[in-house]
C-alpha cells in the first residue's frame, strides 16, 4: 500500500478540505493522475495518485477538512490483477436502462427545432426553463436569459456555496475581526496615461497578443510609493512590525464564485511591460483554475480593479495578514478645476482601506498624495518605446 497525503501546498498552508473524489474506492488510477480535488483558503487544485494501482480505504470524505501530511487514502499495488467490477456493473446498469423507460420531466408547450437544438448546444434542461411564449412555449430568448440566470427564462433555485466561496467568507470575516479597517479616499487625474495608453496600445498589443490596461500603470505607481512608505508593505507578527524586503503585489482577480488573489513576487523588480505581462499571465490563469498554490501566498500589499465593472467608490477589505489594500474605481471624464479654469479629465478615485492599529490617518494621506502625484507627472514613455 502507498499512502495519499495531503499534501504542502504552500509554505503557509497548514491544512485543506475535500472538495471531491475524482475516482471512487476500488478504481484504477496511475501514476500522477489526479484522484482528488482539495480546497485551501486560497485555491483549489487536483492531487495526483503518488503510485499505480488501485484506490483503497479512503478516510476523508467530502467536505472534510484535512492538515497537511494526514494520510487520506491509500493506493494498492495490486490493482492490475483483480478485474475491473465497476466496468462489469456499468454494462449491466446499461442493460437494465435499455429495460426499463426513464421518466422524463415534463415540458409545456411546443418546442420548435432550433430551441431543442439550442438547448442541446448549451446543455440546458428544458424542463428547468419557464416559458414565455403564448401558452407557455419556450423561445431563444428564453434559454438565452436561462444561460445568464436572468429573466422569465430562469426558474429560481437554492444554490449551495462552494468550498472556496466558504472559505473567502471566512477570510474577509477574520480580517475585519483581526484589522482596524479605516478607509481614505483620494483621485487621480489618468489623462496623461490615457493619452499614452492610446498612443501605444495597438504596436502593444500586436507585440504582446493582450490589450494593454490601466492597471500597469497604476500598479507601477503603487510600487514605487510603497518603496518610499514601507509600512504599507510590512506585517504585523504579535507585537512586532516586519517590514518586507520585497513587494509581493496581489491583484485580485473576480471568478464566477467568487475572488482569488494571486500574487506577483518581487514586483518591484518588474519593468512596466513586466507587469502587464505578469498581470495578465496570473488573471488568465486564475480564470482557468491553473494557479500554482504558492502563486496566492506571501502577498505584502494588494490592489483591486473594481473600475473595470463600473464601481465609482468601493471601499475593500485588507487580506488577512496584511496592513492595506488599495483600489482602482472607474476612469471617467469628470469636469474638473486646474488653475482657475474648467477642464474636462480622466479622473479616478483611489479608495486606500488600511489597519488604523499600525497607520495613522497623516500617513495614509501622503501615501495617497504621492500616488495622485505620482500617476499624473510620471513618464512613462520610455518604457513603453
Amino acid at each position: 500500500m502507498t499512502d495519499l497525503v495531503m499534501p504542502r501546498l504552500g509554505e503557509t498552508v497548514t491544512e485543506g478540505v475535500i472538495v471531491k473524489w475524482l475516482k471512487k474506492e476500488g478504481d484504477f488510477v496511475n501514476n500522477e493522475e489526479p484522484v482528488v480535488e482539495i480546497s485551501t483558503d486560497k485555491i483549489e487544485t487536483d492531487i495526483p495518485s503518488p503510485a499505480e494501482g488501485t484506490l483503497q480505504n479512503i478516510e476523508a470524505q467530502e467536505g472534510a477538512k484535512v492538515t497537511v501530511g494526514q494520510v487520506i487514502a491509500q493506493i494498492s499495488d495490486f490493482a492490475k490483477a483483480t478485474p475491473d467490477k465497476g466496468e462489469a456493473k456499468e454494462t449491466v446498469v446499461k442493460a437494465v436502462a435499455k429495460v426499463i423507460p426513464q421518466k422524463k420531466p415534463e415540458v409545456k408547450g411546443v418546442i420548435s427545432p432550433l430551441v431543442r437544438k439550442l438547448a442541446k448546444e448549451k446543455g440546458i434542461n428544458l424542463a428547468e426553463v419557464k416559458g414565455s411564449g403564448a401558452g407557455g412555449r419556450i423561445t431563444k430568448d428564453d434559454l438565452l436569459k436561462r444561460e445568464k440566470g436572468v429573466g422569465a427564462g430562469f426558474i429560481p433555485a437554492r444554490k449551495a456555496l462552494s468550498i472556496s466561496r466558504q472559505q473567502e467568507m471566512q477570510n474577509l470575516l477574520k480580517s475585519q475581526k483581526s484589522s482596524a479597517h479605516v478607509t481614505a479616499i483620494n483621485e487621480a487625474d489618468f489623462t496623461s496615461i490615457d493619452k499614452l495608453r492610446s498612443q501605444y496600445k495597438e504596436i502593444f498589443k500586436q507585440k504582446e497578443g493582450f490589450s494593454l490596461t490601466f492597471l500597469p500603470f497604476f500598479a507601477k505607481s503603487v510600487i514605487q510609493v510603497l518603496q518610499k512608505i514601507p509600512v504599507f508593505n510590512a506585517e504585523l507578527a504579535d507585537s512586532e512590525l516586519i517590514f518586507k524586503p520585497h513587494v509581493n503585489l496581489g491583484i485580485a482577480v473576480a471568478l464566477p464564485d467568487g475572488l482569488i488573489v494571486p500574487v506577483i513576487k518581487q514586483a518591484e523588480t518588474l519593468s512596466l511591460v513586466g507587469l502587464a505581462r505578469a498581470i495578465n499571465d496570473v488573471a488568465a490563469r486564475a480564470r482557468s483554475s491553473k494557479l500554482k498554490p504558492d502563486e496566492v501566498h506571501e502577498g505584502t500589499f494588494s490592489i483591486t480593479n473594481n473600475g473595470s465593472f463600473g464601481s465609482l467608490i468601493q471601499t475593500p477589505i485588507i487580506v488577512p495578514g496584511q496592513l492595506a489594500i488599495l483600489s482602482l474605481e472607474a476612469i471617467n471624464k469628470r469636469v474638473v478645476v486646474i488653475d482657475d479654469a474648467i477642464a474636462i479629465r480622466k479622473m479616478a478615485y483611489l479608495p486606500l482601506t488600511y489597519d488604523h492599529r499600525i497607520i495613522d490617518g497623516s500617513v495614509a494621506s501622503t501615501f495617497l498624495v504621492e500616488l495622485k502625484k505620482g500617476i499624473e507627472t510620471a513618464d512613462f514613455s520610455a518604457e513603453l518605446r
